[in-house]
């Protein structure tokens, strides 16, 4: 998701795709993107974080899933749709022409779905993701059609970046790209990191993971990197794996390290088909999004509730909890509005297509207008109940 925020920040810019002003504006989005993570994070913006509706960051991270493996769909399908298409429309004209489909690709993005489940039902530790890359590079050197390949990477690792070189001079129409990606990076950690903490059943602090984030944007600035965030996909796809601990992100430095030097040219050959599979197979368990089902027991709710109401009956027992019912309502009431928020924040994320910040955006301005307006709705009742108050007093004076 960073990367898309990224390149149609860059794209915007006016930069061309693959020449030096692109990378160096992409290493000044990385170094404005770490300052404003590690000011979050000093100024204890995990609590506000924290604060979010998670309906909200459960839309979102599903309407970026499903941009995200419409992004896939042509590498997968060995088609490339119309350009200048909408993620959702470029899908869409694929999907309702097979007669374009190229078999070769689509069969190994299959072969990859199926390494990554299979390899992880015979055995936690075999790595289903090594054994598709294996067997995509064997495919491609066999010759047989299996669509684009990655290409030529460079070697080697990486050298300290001179900030004199970084180009100063679109700080100001990279200000605001920075500002939401930060912002929409650290959306996905929150959905990533909240919802695999209550899996598991385990803590999480969303303000280390803003410090944490904003050193790393700051690390990649210095060796000339763009922006990096807490991926979706990457981590959906080492959990499927069998990750469970910081370790796992250790060892995969370590190894990518020691690829580097030597390692990179042998991607060369590695079919994109590859890649593709083994993004849609890791979000495709979050293609669902957990508000849905909050909103349907909600909407259940609140229809039985209604007809109970509607339906003749006796009069309820007293209790000593006589507003028991009222709260109920309430908690209904509040449940149904956050799953719509969940929906109306997806919607606007797959509307907002390669400006993916601004369907977060969307969600938080829903959720700040709804919260005033309950706001508004409770100063109102408290007046009217102490303007009743009043008046029964003063006719009971009088």
């Amino acid at each position: 998701m960073s990367s898309l925020l990224t390149g149609a920040a860059l794209l915007n810019a006016g930069l061309a795709p693959g020449s030096l002003d692109f990378c160096a504006g992409g290493t000044l989005l990385a170094l404005l993107v770490g300052l404003a993570r590690c000011v979050l994070g000093a100024l204890n913006g995990g609590a506000l974080v924290r604060r979010l509706p998670h309906t909200i960051l459960d839309g979102f991270v599903c309407g970026a899933c499903w941009l995200v493996v419409a992004t896939q769909l042509p590498v997968i399908l060995g088609v490339m749709p119309p350009p200048d298409m909408h993620y959702l429309a470029a899908g869409a004209w694929l999907l309702t022409r097979p007669g374009l489909w190229q078999a070769g690709p689509l069969l190994l993005a299959a072969a990859t779905a199926g390494c990554l489940l299979g390899c992880k039902r015979i055995h936690p530790l075999l790595p289903g993701a090594v054994v598709a890359t294996l067997l995509g590079c064997a495919a491609s050197l066999a010759g047989l059609p299996v669509g684009q390949s990655v290409g030529a990477l460079s070697a080697g690792l990486p050298q300290l970046h001179d900030p004199r070189a970084l180009p100063w001079h679109l700080l100001p129409q990279l200000a605001s790209a920075a500002a939401a990606i930060s912002v929409a990076g650290v959306a996905e950690a929150c959905a990533i990191g909240s919802r695999f903490a209550a899996t598991d059943g385990e803590a999480w602090d969303a303000t280390k993971e803003l410090k944490s984030q904003g050193a790393a944007c700051l690390a990649a600035a210095a060796f000339g990197g763009f922006p990096v965030a807490g991926s979706l996909s990457r981590s959906s796809l080492a959990r499927t794996a069998g990750a469970r601990t910081q370790a796992a992100h250790l060892w995969t430095a370590a190894a990518v390290l020691a690829f580097l030097p030597f390692g990179a040219p042998m991607l060369a050959v590695l079919p994109k088909a590859v890649l593709g599979g083994l993004v849609a197979t890791a979000v495709f368990p979050v293609l669902t999004p957990a508000s849905g089902l909050g909103l349907t027991r909600a909407m259940r709710r609140k229809v039985e509730r209604v007809l109970h109401l509607g339906a003749p009956q006796a009069a309820p027992p007293a209790t000593a909890n006589g507003d028991a019912p009222v709260r109920r309502h309430r908690h209904v009431a509040h449940r149904l509005t956050e799953a719509l928020l969940g929906w109306a924040t997806l919607v606007c994320t797959l509307i907002a297509g390669k400006r993916l910040e601004l369907g977060f955006e969307a969600g938080l301005a829903l959720a700040a207008l709804l919260a005033l307006c309950q706001s508004a709705t409770h100063v109102l009742q408290d007046a009217r109940a102490r303007w009743a108050a009043h008046t029964a007093g003063a006719v009971a004076a009088a």
